[in-house]
């Protein structure tokens, strides 16, 4: 951990979160945050740059459910007091200038459904971003990973999706997924998040038969590609 108090800077270096048994359940390379002064003297969490490199996770729930990267941080259990009500305290308030996240990886098991996920190359970034009105320019990818479960199985090529976010809307949104020769694209704006979310949105997919076919474990022989194009628009109530 370096602290640089007049730059308003803080770096750490080969995070590592271990388990109570001494497991390996996440970490990064490097991580930076560097804070501006003059928005915490006006009231503000005030962030120039964040950025976390190489993070990962490997993540895995036990027969109760309970996530282990949650026991990590679990404090032994004391003598069960009266419940006090929590003052009410200011809300967040935070602007960020920049954020950046690099070629991250995360893995997840849950052995009681029968669900493993591993997903790399991950990256995400931000910018202007705001809170607690919240706006900012706001994108993700994941460069490969895949998918196993009792009902689904697959790999996924790549993902990116990206919007901008204006208080309760998204728009533009977009957001394109590969899953082999299988491409999905989706684009067009959400309104109202949070609440009654009104959809303006289109799909367009190229959908090769013989992946879906075995990603979805159908039975009927299936060979060939279609073309998809949906158009949503309305109430998602609706």
């Amino acid at each position: 951990l370096d602290l640089s108090v007049l730059a308003g800077r803080i770096e750490i270096d080969d995070l590592l979160v271990a388990g109570p048994a001494g497991e390996r359940l996440g970490g990064m390379t490097r991580g930076r945050l560097d804070l501006s002064w003059l928005s915490l003297l006006k009231g503000r969490i005030g962030v120039e740059e964040a950025v976390f490199e190489h993070p990962w996770a490997e993540l895995a729930v036990d027969e109760t459910g309970r996530l282990n990267l949650a026991l990590a941080f679990s404090v032994a259990p004391e003598a069960e007091k009266p419940a006090a009500e929590a003052p009410a305290g200011p809300s967040l308030n935070l602007e960020m200038t920049h954020f950046r996240l690099a070629d991250g990886a995360v893995s997840y098991r849950d052995p009681a459904s029968g669900l493993a996920v591993t997903v790399e190359g991950i990256s995400a970034g931000a910018d202007a971003l705001r809170i607690p009105s919240p706006s900012g320019s706001i994108r993700l990818g994941i460069g490969r990973g895949a998918v196993e479960s009792p009902v689904f199985n697959g790999p996924i090529e790549a993902l990116q999706a990206s919007a901008h976010l204006d208080a309760d809307r998204l728009s533009p949104l977009e957001l394109r997924l590969s899953v082999g020769d299988t491409d999905l694209r989706l684009a067009g704006t959400l309104d109202r998040l949070g609440a009654d979310p009104i959809l303006d949105l289109t799909l367009d997919a190229v959908l090769a038969l013989t992946e879906i076919r075995h990603l979805l474990g159908l039975a009927p022989e299936l060979t060939g590609s279609a073309r998809l194009h949906l158009a949503a628009k309305g109430k998602l109530a609706d």
